[in-house]
């Protein structure tokens, strides 16, 4: 464990020991558990200033190779985010599981700070090689961060804002890091916003690949939505057998789980893979009183074929969830 001798570090020091008189100065407990973690985990000194760890060109090449499918998804994301974010000043980055840099779009205004920070391919990013960040502490806590400047650990990181989001494959493991990185003087909540946006339309994007030979069901409380970052996706195998669903949908059953598992086996038991272009959804009572649907309220979903189609099918129907799919009127 580092020994806390300088300025910083004692600051440091005394908030993740409870002995700051003003409790961190309003930093996250995120950060105070990253900060722990680079004092007595790593024996990180925030002063020092070695160069940053930057992988060799062919183990990157190697990185990028493995995660083929993910920096192709993520590459029209990050288009879409850095567009956005237009101005602002923030570059947006991709990071591997270990929290290697594996793509970077950088906005001309921040070049001078992105390569005195390391902000470059191949440059690691964990919190063992770069103290507290947006990267390496998303992949610690799996959840979205803003590391806001002298939340950072390391010294040369205070100038930066990062806002990171985590990017899981559809078995559920932690395989990238999406973030926006820039020297706003603000932690930008709304910026986090669209970097989980976007974290999110790359996982869907993973997970129609993964089961792109299955029928897939897209839903969303409001049709229009279903395509867009919130929607929940769930496969379904030959027989109409859930055999996967993503986090949203996960996340739409666990209110009530009981209730929504038994409405993805009636689901499931009613499904006809013959019949593979259909829109469902639960519909109201015909008497007026709302029916419970798939997630606790009206869900609407597409389901595209096997070899996946088109997901803007027109074909409707109705899914009561006491009487199985229903014809619309």
């Amino acid at each position: 464990m580092l020994q806390p001798t300088g300025t910083r570090v004692r600051f440091i020091d005394s908030v993740v020991r409870g002995r700051s008189r003003n409790g961190g100065s309003g930093a996250p407990e995120y950060v105070k558990r990253s900060w722990r973690r680079c004092l007595d985990e790593y024996g990180l000194d925030p002063d020092s200033s070695p160069d940053p760890v930057v992988v060799s060109r062919q183990d990157l090449l190697a990185r990028k190779e493995r995660n083929l499918e993910l920096v192709s998804f993520a590459d029209v994301e990050m288009a879409n985010l850095y567009q956005q974010l237009a101005g602002s000043g923030y570059s947006i980055i991709l990071t591997d599981r270990d929290g290697v840099l594996l793509s970077y779009y950088g906005d001309p205004s921040f070049k001078r700070a992105a390569s005195r920070t390391g902000l470059v391919p191949g440059a690691a990013w964990s919190e063992r090689h770069g103290g507290t960040n947006g990267m390496g502490t998303c992949l610690h806590e799996r959840a979205p961060v803003i590391v806001h400047r002298e939340q950072h650990f390391l010294t040369r990181n205070t100038g930066l804002t990062c806002c990171a989001a985590p990017v899981f494959d559809p078995r559920g493991d932690l395989v990238a890091v999406l973030d926006a990185s820039g020297e706003s003087d603000r932690a930008q909540q709304h910026t986090l916003v669209l970097v989980n946006m976007s974290a999110q339309m790359i996982e869907n994007r993973l997970f129609l690949h993964r089961f792109r030979d299955a029928f897939v069901v897209r839903f969303h409380s409001r049709p229009e939505l279903v395509g867009m970052w919130s929607e929940g996706i769930i496969a379904l195998d030959p027989a109409g057998a859930v055999i996967a669903a993503d986090r949203n949908a996960q996340e739409r059953a666990r209110p009530r789980q009981r209730a929504a598992r038994a409405r993805i086996r009636h689901l499931a038991a009613h499904f006809d893979p013959a019949q593979p272009q259909a829109i469902v959804s639960p519909a109201a009572d015909p008497r007026g009183a709302s029916r419970r649907s798939l997630f606790r309220r009206r869900a609407w979903t597409r389901v595209p074929g096997a070899r996946r189609r088109d997901a803007g099918c027109d074909a409707r129907r109705a899914f009561d969830p006491d009487r199985g799919p229903q014809r619309s009127r």
